[in-house]
């Protein structure tokens, strides 16, 4: 199946999202200074790429698509989570709507392999220059 990537401008169109995102998130992208938004989408398309190549991603497959209740696959924090707007790019929802996936189980557990991509050194830095606030070094 083909999709064709929609643009706008040149950059990719976007969708304005609601979504509960664990704190520990958020902290961890003011501590590294990450436009949260910019970072979202990096971890978003880096999880939707190993969900397509089925890169070490089977545990994640089951809870895309089933409720668990109070459990949840990605790392809670006792801190909880909040309800935070997203401009997240339109190929990339629409991806995870039609394979029906759950858009906020896959932004929480995009955001927890990236940062343990981080942790261990598996990201570029270019990429990390990319997701900083300008004058943050």
């Amino acid at each position: 199946m083909a999709y064709v990537n929609s643009t706008r401008a040149g950059r990719p169109s976007t969708t304005l999202i609601s979504s509960r995102i664990q704190k520990q998130y958020i902290a961890f992208a003011e501590d590294n200074g990450f436009v949260f938004n910019k970072w979202a989408n990096k971890a978003l398309e880096t999880f939707i790429h190993d969900l397509q190549t089925d890169h070490n991603i089977t545990h994640e497959k089951r809870w895309l698509q089933y409720s668990g209740g109070c459990y949840t696959a990605y790392d809670t924090d006792s801190q909880g989570s909040t309800t935070k707007m997203l401009r997240i790019q339109t190929h990339l929802i629409e991806y995870l709507r039609m394979n029906m996936y759950k858009v906020n189980a896959a932004l929480n557990l995009a955001l927890q392999r990236w940062v343990n991509y981080y942790k261990h050194g598996q990201v570029a830095d270019y990429v990390i220059g990319q997701l900083q606030r300008r004058g943050k070094l």
